[in-house]
């Protein structure tokens, strides 16, 4: 048996690990202890309680079957506290929306997977990969807010709380066989995936916003309350068949072609409040609707894969054929959505190795993404009276260009490595806002629409090379961007272009084996630039300093610390901070082989961890506040099953007890 917490500081839960043939591990946790995750929003995601546990079997059953098999559970409990600012900008004014936001959301997850392999005989197997999952999710969340004008006149203010219950399962098979031939170079497979889903909820909205007139006095008061209920499932499958066919000692030629067919349904019905009787009887037709889609497409591909020397390079196109049907009763109005889509994609990659350790590729790839039906769906959706969205039957499909670049230069020997990753993106037809905004009353009414000249350039390069004079690697990166966009305001073009720059320096002292320090800093400057003339750029930076030490002490105690100074800065009044986070641990191993480890460890000495973010985004800028988790102190013991004792990792499998 292995016994593993779940839990560590970056939210993620701990993954089942395979073991050997015949065994079984089970991985049991339950820390009541907040995982600090990561979010698009910044260092921190709230305060989080998570449970884990699973079960994990695998196995060789006589000569030709090999399985494995595991199953997990979770329950995950995220709650946040969140206040934000922003500014929208118009073409010739702006206004300002400001929210408190207060969330509580739980889920339990069970999965099951299996994963089967029947070798048939020495040239062809099947395997078989179904899998299944069932969630059960609570969602409540309470927000007030506002929206100011340019001189900060009230336009309108309001309170939302609301609830979401759902139950869903999703089913998924993979099925492939694969035969080689006699001639080497000669293949041929088939799979096939097929999946089911299957979804029910209810939910509630209770809502009050006040609209105000210029001069401040109340114009009107819409009250939202209401119940819904909604349903969903899908139906699905894709084959694949692929050839390879040999051609001389060094080339291939590659043949495939594919079918998919997605089906899927969805229905929701939602009833007013009726204060004659105290129930939720009225429909509300506007809010009531379901709907039916259908995704089609056909495939077929050649790809041409040469290798020689100290090159190889892959060329090839696929054609596709994309059809889209979809069926949306809104109330008493239907709407019929019909897209077919026909595109010839190429693809191309070429390497070249200089050396074992050194090398350079280019790849060349073109992809499509289809509008959902979200966005295709005419009906509006005005269940965020200040935020009305509405669908456009008339989108086209996005067609996106990528070209890759890795280049990859290492030396042993010498401890030097040069790494650099790049990515360049084209895309035609992309998919973005169209917005429109009523000074008077502050309500945004949005929709999607095409636009073209949308590109986006990623960039990322690292050295490192050792300071023998000082015992030290020294440790340089860099991540790069810039990005050109487009948005409407009011019927006015808004180019939006972005550039962000994060240099990045470390140093790691090893004086001796038992001692480490590390120190580093890093820099992250981000700007953008609106082509609209009323819209200032939006520029601000963020400062990382950090130090950490690990030591190896006398009797087999260890000892740790590391500290982080986070300053933000160019934000608006309030979001300006520096963020001092310190960590420390002591731990001492026990028992035969090291395989028992006693650790106390405290986590935010100072008391003073904060959550802050800022993001630009379309046609506004936002500062960001979550509720953090705080200074907390954690004893834990972990127990090695392995001989090779937790210096080594602890392979094997081990147990872990902790009390905070």
């Amino acid at each position: 048996f292995s016994f593993m917490d779940i839990l560590n500081f970056t939210g993620e839960l701990a993954r089942m690990q395979r073991g050997g043939g015949g065994n079984i591990n089970i991985n049991l946790s339950g820390e009541d202890a907040a995982a600090m995750g990561m979010n698009p929003y910044g260092r921190n995601n709230g305060i989080t309680t998570a449970w884990g546990g699973g079960l994990n079997y695998n196995n060789i059953v006589g000569k030709k079957l090999d399985l494995q098999s595991n199953y997990f559970y979770n329950r995950f409990n995220p709650k946040q506290e969140t206040h934000l600012q922003r500014q929208y900008f118009l073409p010739d004014s702006s206004y300002y929306y400001n929210q408190n936001a207060y969330s509580d959301n739980r889920s339990n997850n069970h999965r099951v997977n299996l994963n089967l392999l029947y070798q048939l005989d020495s040239t062809s197997s099947l395997r078989l990969v179904p899998s299944f999952n069932y969630q059960e999710t609570e969602n409540s969340t309470r927000s007030d807010y506002q929206t100011r004008g340019e001189d900060q006149s009230l336009a309108n203010e309001g309170f939302s709380n609301s609830r979401a219950n759902n139950r869903g399962y999703n089913f998924r098979n993979d099925l492939s066989w694969r035969k080689k031939f006699a001639r080497r170079g000669r293949t041929f497979s088939l799979a096939l995936q097929t999946s089911f889903n299957k979804s029910n909820g209810d939910g509630s909205l209770y809502s009050i916003n006040d609209f105000y007139n210029p001069g401040g006095t109340l114009n009107r008061r819409d009250t939202l309350n209401q119940q819904n209920k909604t349903t969903g499932d899908l139906r699905g499958y894709t084959a694949r068949a692929v050839y390879t066919e040999p051609i001389g000692r060094r080339s291939l030629l590659e043949f495939s072609v594919s079918r998919s067919d997605t089906r899927s349904t969805a229905e929701k019905t939602t009833w007013d409040y009726n204060r004659s009787n105290g129930k939720f009887d009225q429909l509300n037709n506007q809010l009531t609707n379901d709907f039916s889609n259908t995704y089609q497409y056909t495939t077929a591909g050649i790809r041409f894969r040469r290798q020689k020397g100290k090159y190889n390079f892959a060329v090839g196109a696929t054609w596709q054929q994309a059809g889209l049907e979809g069926k949306i009763i809104s109330g008493t109005k239907d709407s019929v959505i019909k897209q077919t889509f026909r595109n010839l994609l190429p693809n191309a990659r070429f390497q070249y190795n200089f050396s074992k350790f050194k090398n350079i590729s280019l790849t060349y790839t073109a992809s499509t993404n289809q509008p959902s039906m979200a966005q295709l769906q005419p009906v509006p959706d005005n269940s965020n009276p200040l935020l009305i969205r509405a669908g456009n039957p008339e989108l086209k499909q996005e067609f996106t260009n990528t070209i890759m670049t890795h280049l990859q230069l290492v030396s042993p020997y010498k401890a030097r490595n040069l790494f650099f990753y790049s990515n360049i993106q084209f895309t035609r037809n992309k998919i973005v806002n169209f917005d429109s905004v009523s000074l008077l009353t502050g309500i945004r009414t949005t929709k999607p629409v095409n636009v073209n000249g949308v590109y986006q350039v990623n960039s990322n390069i690292s050295y490192s090379r050792p300071l023998k004079f000082i015992k030290a690697t020294l440790e340089l990166s860099a991540n790069n961007s810039l990005g050109k966009t487009k948005q409407f305001v009011n019927k006015a073009e808004n180019i939006i272009r972005s550039f962000t720059a994060g240099p990045e320096v470390r140093l790691d002292f090893n004086p001796n084996d038992k001692l480490n320090f590390t120190t580093g800093a890093a820099f992250n400057y981000n700007k953008t630039n609106y082509s609209l003339a009323a819209v200032p750029d939006a520029q601000f930076i963020s400062q990382e300093y950090s130090a950490s030490v690990d030591w190896q002490l006398p009797k087999k105690f260890f000892f740790g610390t590391d500290f982080t100074y986070i300053i933000n800065s160019q934000r608006a009044a309030g979001f300006n901070t520096r963020i001092p986070l310190w960590n420390a641990s002591i731990s001492r191993q026990l028992m035969k082989f090291n395989r028992g480890e006693l650790k106390l460890s405290v986590h935010d000495l100072l008391n003073k961890n904060i959550g802050i973010n800022r993001s630009t985004n379309n046609n506004y800028v936002e500062d960001y506040r979550v509720l953090t988790l705080r200074r907390y102190f954690m004893l834990s013991f972990t127990y090695s099953l392995s001989k090779t004792g937790l210096n080594n990792g602890g392979g094997g499998g081990g147990f872990r007890m902790i009390m905070r």
